[in-house]
């Protein structure tokens, strides 16, 4: 493989890295805090494992896939 060849794929894999993080850390960030916020509040209603381990693992989800909805639709 000629070198300039490496070099484009390095510049590419760097610029693809960058997207990534801009796209994919705000939404990993916004759903953990929704996460732990919602199992404290269900834990503290129902003083149950089993709907608090439900209700955080929808809520991170629902926050995750929100947060990356919500910046396609921004951009």
């Amino acid at each position: 493989m000629p070198r300039f060849v490496g070099i484009k794929y390095k510049i590419f894999l760097k610029n693809k890295v960058k997207e990534w993080i801009k796209r994919y850390i705000p939404a990993e960030i916004f759903s953990i805090i929704v996460m732990f916020v919602s199992s404290v509040l269900t834990y503290r209603l129902t003083k149950n494992n089993l709907n608090t381990a439900l209700g955080g693992t929808w809520v991170g989800n629902i926050g995750y896939f929100g947060t990356i909805l919500f910046a396609d639709f921004l951009l």
